[in-house]
């Protein structure tokens, strides 16, 4: 005997991919570029899942090197995003530090780049900001890079449902 279809529609998915490249020095508190990375997608996923509607998916996972190649916008990688994750938009972040022969250890602090395009659309969205390290972070970075996160998805909210 079969059963009905299912009358709930499949879920909107927004897919985040995120990649952040600590380096040696002491404020990275020791962090890999795995374990940061999806450290960085999981807060990136929680925020977005906090301002999307019912209905609403939000996978969230750490990536390689195609984040460079998403936030430049070259079309073969967004197709691959939207294809390998069934999503309607994808979120990217990317937490690097900039190249600096300073002594002073904040000329070393990283750069947070985010862009989101639509699957549909052929838009690409950027931001950048500066972070710097606060007091209870979470892990190096959290409050600043959690504060523009959800600045940048509020931003962008009408690309969401």
């Amino acid at each position: 005997m079969s059963q009905p279809p299912d009358p709930t529609p499949p879920p909107w998915i927004i897919a985040v991919l995120a990649r952040g490249e600590p380096s040696r020095r002491d404020f990275w508190a020791g962090e890999s570029t795995q374990t940061y990375s999806a450290k960085m997608a999981a807060l990136y996923g929680e925020t977005l899942q906090e301002l999307a509607t019912a209905g609403v998916m939000v996978r969230a996972r750490s990536s390689g090197e195609s984040v460079l190649a998403l936030m430049e916008g070259i079309p073969a990688a967004r197709r691959q995003a939207c294809d390998g994750t069934g999503a309607a938009v994808v979120y990217v972040a990317q937490a690097q530090e900039g190249f600096s022969i300073s002594r002073t250890e904040s000329a070393y602090w990283p750069e947070l780049r985010l862009a989101v395009f639509p699957c549909d659309r052929d838009r690409l969205y950027t931001n950048r900001y500066g972070l710097s390290p606060r007091r209870g972070d979470a892990f190096p970075f959290a409050k600043d890079m959690g504060e523009a996160m959800l600045g940048f998805a509020r931003d962008s909210r009408h690309l969401l449902p």
